[in-house]
């Protein structure tokens, strides 16, 4: 079994077990009603962590296991984007976290997600910067740097101002383990 395997097994009962816990107050929802609030909520936490400055050993296998189960509860009730930004948030808690293998594998999910469904805006310039992320994490130089070049011509095409400025302060910061300027 493979290390990304295990890790989604775990993500899996992790949020299962998080069904199980008690609560004062009882809530019934259906099984698809759960699925999205858990997509939603492990995404979030996702997010919470990637901007938290020194996180533990835990809490980045937190973040593993949530980039992963978000995933999974995405393909189960999302739409193929849903899936496609599932795809772009493991690749990059991957590459934040320098496992480069993992990272490559869900950047070009994510690229071959995003040519399939034709999505443009922001959805295809973040599916190239996790492609110039996930290579500058594994090395690959002359990859990263022409799909970073890439990324950034294509922010003119972002055309909501909100996202475009989201999107090239994410292309801005790292890590881009020193393949980057």
């Amino acid at each position: 079994m493979s290390k990304i395997h295990v890790i989604f097994i775990c993500a899996i009962f992790i949020t299962c077990t998080a069904l199980a816990q008690p609560s004062d107050e009882e809530v019934k929802l259906t099984q698809e009603q759960a699925h999205e609030v858990f997509s939603i909520e492990l995404n979030n936490r996702v997010w919470n962590l990637l901007g938290k400055p020194d996180r533990t050993d835990t809490e980045n296998n937190e973040m593993i296991w949530a980039a992963y189960a978000s995933l999974y509860h995405w393909s189960v009730i999302g739409q193929p984007v849903n899936i496609q930004r599932g795809e772009w948030m493991v690749s990059h808690v991957m590459a934040v976290l320098n496992h480069p293998e993992s990272a490559i594998y869900h950047a070009d999910r994510c690229w071959k997600l995003t040519e399939e469904l034709n999505l443009e805006g922001f959805d295809r310039g973040y599916a190239l910067e996790a492609l110039a992320r996930a290579n500058a994490c594994a090395g690959n130089t002359e990859q990263a740097q022409k799909y970073y070049a890439d990324a950034r011509a294509y922010s003119e095409n972002i055309k909501n101002p909100e996202d475009a400025e989201l999107y090239i302060s994410d292309l801005e910061s790292g890590p881009w383990y020193g393949v980057i300027e």
